[in-house]
């Protein structure tokens, strides 16, 4: 149910099929992306200081803890229906 992936230089992460995740840290890697669409029992995300452009928590409606600082400059956060956030 947890996944800790921080500080490893990853720069890709698929994590689709691990749909009981409820807790993902990855931030200090350089991931330029991550889909987290399927992850729908995720309430903690830190994925922070990374290299990622945008990020969609919209599917994710338990997100109760979300870190995504000091990514790229032109960072996205697409929050649509998850009004947690």
């Amino acid at each position: 149910k947890r996944l800790h992936c921080h500080r490893n230089n990853l720069t890709e992460l698929e994590v689709s099929n691990n749909v009981n995740l409820n807790t993902l840290y990855c931030y200090n890697n350089n991931l330029t992306q991550l889909d987290i669409s399927k992850n729908l029992n995720l309430e903690t995300l830190w994925c922070g200081s990374n290299n990622l452009t945008q990020l969609d928590i919209s599917k994710n409606l338990n997100l109760e803890s979300l870190c995504c600082e000091n990514n790229n400059p032109i960072f996205k956060l697409n929050q649509n229906e998850n009004q947690s956030f």
